[in-house]
Parts: C-alpha cells; sequence; structure tokens
C-alpha cells in the first residue's frame, strides 16, 4: 500500500468514449502519482492541485468533469472547497467525490450535507474508485445533455415566438394577447 491507496491492477483497461477531465486535490505526492498513472490508463485526462486555493483556481479556470478531493489538504480545507464549489453556479454541477482517511460518520455526513456527492475512505480499492467514478460521471454526462436540449428547446421556442409574433403583427417586444393564444385543452 503507497499514500493510502491499495495499489492493484486496474479493472479494465478499457477507456472511455470521451476523454472525461478529472481533477486530484490532494497533498499527499505519492497517492496523487498512483491516482494519475491509473486514471490516465484508464483513460483519463488527469490535473492535480495540492492545497484549496489552488484546487479553487484550477477549477475556476479548467471546469473539469469531476473532482477527487482529499479532506486534509493546506487552506481552505476540503470541506470550505465543497462548499464554494457548490455555491458556483457555473461549478456547481460538477461532481465532487470526496477521498479521506477520516472514517468517522459524522465527517460523512458534513460532506454529503455540504454538497459532495460521495465519499471513499483510503486506503480504497480501485475497483471502489472504479465505479464510483463511472456512477459520478455518468450523472455529469446526463446533466450536461439536459443543459444542451433545454438550450436547445429555448432557442427554438424564441424562434417560433418571433415567427408568431411577427406573422400576426405584434412588435416583437410586447407580449402576445393572451385572448389571441389557442388554449390547451386538459
Amino acid at each position: 500500500m503507497q499514500g493510502g491507496v491499495q495499489v492493484s491492477p486496474p479493472k479494465s483497461p478499457v477507456a472511455p468514449t470521451r476523454r472525461f477531465r478529472i481533477l486530484i486535490v490532494d497533498d499527499d505526492r505519492d497517492s496523487v502519482d498512483l491516482l494519475k498513472k491509473w486514471l490516465a490508463m484508464e483513460g483519463y485526462d488527469v490535473a492535480s492541485a495540492a492545497s484549496g486555493r489552488e484546487a479553487l483556481e484550477r477549477i475556476s479556470r479548467d471546469h473539469p468533469d469531476l473532482i477527487l478531493l482529499d479532506l486534509l489538504i493546506p487552506p481552505p480545507d476540503g470541506l470550505e472547497v465543497i462548499r464554494a464549489v457548490k455555491k458556483d453556479r457555473v461549478t456547481s454541477t460538477i461532481p465532487l467525490v470526496v477521498m479521506t482517511v477520516k472514517r468517522d460518520v459524522q465527517s460523512k455526513v458534513e460532506c454529503l450535507r455540504s454538497g459532495a456527492d460521495d465519499f471513499i475512505v483510503k486506503p480504497f480499492h480501485f475497483d471502489e474508485l472504479d465505479a464510483v467514478l463511472r456512477a459520478s460521471l455518468k450523472k455529469r454526462y446526463l446533466y450536461a445533455s439536459l443543459e444542451r436540449v433545454n438550450r436547445q428547446l429555448r432557442e427554438a421556442n424564441e424562434k417560433l415566438l418571433t415567427i408568431a409574433t411577427s406573422s400576426a403583427g405584434w412588435p416583437r417586444s410586447s407580449s402576445v394577447p393572451s385572448a389571441t393564444l389557442p388554449r390547451c385543452r386538459r
């Protein structure tokens, strides 16, 4: 065992079809190096940060697809990073997985209530990490797909409204009189 991670070969050499970007936030260089090697073998793009401050800078700049976060890092600590990431509208949907030596229930509950998406205790097995990553990244992908479809629907509605208002002779800035709109039956 090195740096709180059980060393074993990866479960599967199959890489995801899209290269997800993962940010590892941990001040233990051995753990980071081991995780980077394993994640790269699994087909992920990997970056790291050794402190809360560096993590927040990288998250803001790079918008990773997932964050692997140790709680015990130089300031701000992991819990403060969780709160900052989840408070920001732009980064709030990034899955955040806590990996820590803290085994007590209170730490886990506090992390999850603060916005962490999952919590794994060091030392962990790569099969456990693999399952957590896949589930978290699936949520991220589905959320991004939903955002994309919602944006397309808003654009289509805007076009329809433009067509409807221009063909009815109403100025674009005014609202369409509700009496002239067809009613939907329920």
